[in-house]
């Protein structure tokens, strides 16, 4: 049965979720991709390469507050509550963020015959936001304070020490958020200069999906959409791989007894085909409540409460990480148990049990996720700006996941996983920890 299950999803296609998709390029170069959802929910994206790592150096935080300034006040919404009121309104929302790679606004409408709303909104985000100092000033607070509180929760905290443990000499090091010295300093010029330098045409992809056509779409942002065209930025292939540092510890004064880890591996880009088998192996290793960790670290030991493992990807470098906290007496334990697991993967593979059941759910629960028109633009915006000449979907990603084989996912772990490509970073009650031993644990551990 389960063998048969499975043939289904080897022919599944986009019309089999009765969708249509479209693509085309606008005249300003902008890359135009619309999933037609007959009778459903109108989203979009307008997503453009421009996040944190094209931050210039004492400028760290810009492409985060350019975010924040596009969606503040624009000339026909003064403000953001007036544009938010505008979308609310017809029963939908408006929202931007910001990750290394890309800034993205998002604006959705409940009824598919409000999408003029829609061309309205992005069009008026993209070129007529105001850049008001009193707003700008207001939104250095806002961040100041992002900036502030992302210090208090543990679990976020460790997030950045680790990225910048990872990806130390690198233009992915340093936080999207940036500093406070760096946010003080940036200037209504700087924001407006940065705006012209990223927010052109073809540096930017729309992607929209809900019960309208291509066609309509087409003709809309065509002409209420008026973008210059620009020189796209230029991406290194593959970023170096640094450790000048391996292990990075900062002590917090919230109280507690817990060390909050994330154990990290240096992995391929977003464009690389070993980035699929590397994510199944976390969905195996720590995917979940049926995962690998979840038995050894929490039931069979109760050294934890949470644990989880993701393969992260951006062009030219990712992570893989392991993530969880535990109290400090039983950090060395919990290492040990991470690094020998991983490294019994790297030796034998996964088993074709786990592996069959890290397939099946991951195509079942994409099958559930994809039920929204949110669903459809979420999942395909990045992959249309970044790889335009090939137009990657949802069956693509099928037939990847399928493919994936155990030997796969062991050839992975033996490459990628291994005593000289580790990265360790620990956020909490870090006191009397010993560096060295736990250096030697780890290498010893995955050798």
């Amino acid at each position: 049965m389960i063998r048969g299950h499975r043939n289904i999803f080897k022919t599944k296609s986009l019309k089999s979720f009765s969708v249509e998709m479209e693509t085309t390029t606008l005249e300003n170069g902008a890359r135009l991709v619309v999933f037609e959802r007959p009778n459903t929910p109108v989203y979009a994206n307008a997503i453009f390469l421009a996040g944190s790592r094209f931050d210039p150096a004492g400028k760290e935080g810009i492409g985060h507050f350019l975010e924040h300034l596009l969606v503040a006040g624009t000339k026909s919404f003064q403000s953001k509550d007036k544009l938010a009121s505008f979308a609310e309104r017809l029963g939908g929302t408006i929202g931007a963020y910001t990750n290394v790679d890309t800034l993205t606004l998002e604006t959705s409408v409940g009824n598919p015959g409000d999408l003029s709303s829609v061309i309205k909104i992005l069009s008026e985000e993209i070129t007529n936001s105001l850049f008001l100092q009193k707003v700008i000033d207001t939104e250095r607070g806002s961040i100041l304070q992002e900036i502030s509180d992302s210090k208090t929760i543990a679990n976020k905290h460790v997030n950045e020490i680790s990225k910048e443990n990872v990806f130390q000499g690198t233009v992915l090091a340093h936080s999207g958020l940036g500093t406070e010295s760096s946010v003080v300093g940036i200037t209504r010029d700087d924001l407006i200069s940065h705006r012209d330098q990223f927010i052109f045409g073809n540096n930017t992809a729309i992607v929209v999906a809900g019960g309208v056509k291509a066609e309509e779409i087409t003709e809309a942002f065509s002409n209420n959409l008026i973008l210059p065209k620009g020189e796209k930025p230029k991406l290194l292939e593959d970023l170096p791989i640094i450790r000048d540092k391996t292990i990075r510890i900062e002590n917090s004064s919230i109280k507690g007894d817990s060390v909050y880890i994330s154990f990290d591996f240096r992995t391929p880009g977003i464009l690389n085909p070993e980035v699929r088998p590397l994510s199944m192996l976390s969905a195996i290793l720590g995917g979940g409540r049926a995962s690998i960790l979840a038995k050894r670290l929490r039931y069979d030991n109760g050294f934890v409460y949470f644990s989880n493992a993701q393969q992260t990807s951006y062009l030219g470098a990712g992570v893989f990480s392991v993530r969880t906290a535990c109290a400090n007496k039983n950090l060395e334990k919990v290492i040990t148990i991470i690094a020998k697991e991983i490294n019994k993967i790297a030796k034998n593979g996964p088993t074709k049990e786990d592996l069959q059941q890290i397939k099946d759910k991951t195509i079942n629960s994409a099958l559930v996720q994809m039920q929204t028109s949110g669903s459809w633009v979420i999942r395909h915006a990045y992959r249309a700006l970044i790889d335009p000449s090939k137009m990657w979907a949802i069956d693509n990603y099928f037939d990847e996941v399928l493919k994936v084989s155990v030997d796969d996912i062991k050839d992975c772990a033996k490459k990628f996983l291994t005593h000289n490509n580790w990265y360790l970073s620990l956020y909490g009650n870090t006191n009397n920890i010993n560096e060295d031993k736990i250096s030697d644990l780890i290498i010893t551990t995955l050798s």
